[in-house]
């Protein structure tokens, strides 16, 4: 068996890489509620898995408010989308289909 020859400091490329700033004016007030929602609804997922399998003794209250929290963070994503698309000046769903099908609503 051969040893392997070991490079030299000089032989290694190093890869080099910047990152730029964290802008985050970018985004509104819609967005963290979103962000919002998101986390309340990690918190009580965790919440209800550490009752149930930590405590033996799940709280009753952390399914519903799990349940809601998602319908929630649906929603208000499906909002942001939404605005996201019609203040930019997108196609919506109803002209890309008559685009496509060659449908008049008119």
């Amino acid at each position: 068996m051969q040893k392997k020859k070991i490079r030299q400091a000089e032989d290694i490329k190093v890869f080099h890489v910047e990152d730029n700033d964290v802008d985050l004016s970018q985004y509104g007030i819609e967005s963290w509620i979103a962000v919002f929602f998101f986390w309340i609804l990690g918190a009580t997922v965790f919440y209800q898995f550490f009752t149930r399998y930590v405590l033996n003794d799940s709280a009753a209250w952390t399914e519903e408010i799990a349940r809601y929290l998602l319908i929630a963070s649906v929603l208000w994503a499906w909002r942001l989308r939404w605005l996201s698309t019609t203040i930019s000046g997108s196609i919506s769903f109803t002209d890309s289909y008559q685009l496509k099908h060659h449908v008049s609503w008119r």
